[in-house]
């Protein structure tokens, strides 16, 4: 049910029923020196790029997370480094991290042993140098490319030489002068969306007509769900299902408020109803046990589509079988004879 109603809410291109989160991992021992790929920019290092489809057009937040140590202290904050955040190589925000630490620092290292250093170092270290490394920006719907990168310093400045800060473990490692890493990226949304649906393709081929009036909306309800139901099913559809259908677009159209909201609802029953899931063949309710039955011309159609293609039929064969059995025969047979 949630993957019939996640598609067909995409399909109808209605907006999600809550906002969804993407996170994207780098390896812990993954080095980030150098440019990681050809996504990113000249002059980079670090980092992560990532292709996201963003389902919708509406407002997206992309969060940067930093690699910490096994303490949680981010690592690489003894000096100031550049973060460029970008969205198909066009630059969405710069933050210079690092280098502003408050307070006294730990007096041996913040992986090993000894005493603390100042609440306000602490804080610093845990949470408050990379806080507001989020931002929100409109991207329109279709993949895009997301990047987070490290300016790299092309200029090794003069300094006094310092000890080795690798701990034994990329968990436990000091690395308070070393280069900062990028540990993930979140994408999520959206948080507001446009609320012109607009006109993909999808809905191109769902919305074979649209009511211009309340009066006209059964009708094109209608010839809409069964028209759709038709290939689901793969046979024709009765007036049973007819009501069926109509039914729970009244349903959706009375919780959702609009048309395209019972559009959906239906749809959604559609992809969830076991004649859609499954090819069954009903035999007849007075059939001695044992005995033998014909397929009818829609099952006999199915069967030797999924036998031929591994698809559904498509309309024309749909329309054969529902002329005669002869007809789909003799149709098969020329379609095999083609080939």
């Amino acid at each position: 049910m949630s993957v019939a109603r996640q598609v067909t809410r995409l399909a109808t291109g209605l907006p999600p029923l809550i906002p969804s989160i993407t996170n994207y991992e780098i390896p812990l021992y993954m080095s980030q020196d150098w440019r990681q790929t050809e996504d990113m920019p000249f002059g980079s290092r670090g980092g992560i790029s990532v292709r996201h489809n963003f389902q919708y057009d509406g407002e997206y937040t992309i969060k940067i997370d930093l690699e910490t140590n096994y303490q949680d202290y981010v690592k690489g904050l003894g000096w100031a480094q550049t973060l460029d955040v970008r969205l198909d190589g066009k630059l969405l925000e710069r933050f210079t991290i690092g280098g502003d630490a408050p307070g006294t620092p730990t007096p041996l290292s913040f992986s090993g042993t000894g005493e603390p250093g100042s609440i306000d170092w602490e804080q610093y270290m845990l949470y408050k140098a990379t806080e507001g490394l989020e931002i929100t920006v409109p991207v329109t719907a279709g993949p895009h490319s997301v990047t987070a990168s490290y300016v790299r310093q092309q200029v090794i400045e003069e300094e006094i030489p310092q000890p080795r800060q690798g701990g034994r473990l990329p968990a436990n490692s000091e690395a308070y002068l070393d280069y900062q890493k990028i540990h993930a990226i979140e994408i999520g949304g959206p948080y507001s969306i446009d609320e012109n649906l607009g006109d993909a393709p999808s809905r191109q081929l769902i919305f074979s007509c649209y009511p211009d009036q309340l009066s006209e909306e059964a009708s094109c309800a209608r010839e809409i769900l069964t028209r759709i139901a038709r290939n689901a099913y793969r046979r024709s559809i009765t007036e049973n299902d007819s009501q069926i259908l109509l039914s729970f677009f009244n349903r959706g159209r009375e919780q959702g408020g609009s048309f395209d909201e019972g559009i959906q609802f239906a749809l959604e029953f559609i992809l969830s109803d076991p004649d859609f899931l499954i090819r069954s063949y009903h035999a007849p309710a007075d059939l001695a046990d044992g005995a033998t039955f014909d397929l009818s011309d829609a099952e006999l159609a199915t069967r030797l589509a999924f036998f031929l293609w591994s698809s559904p039929p498509d309309e024309e064969l749909l329309q054969v079988a529902e002329r005669a059995l002869s007809l789909t025969l003799k149709y098969m047979s020329s379609k095999l004879d083609a080939c």
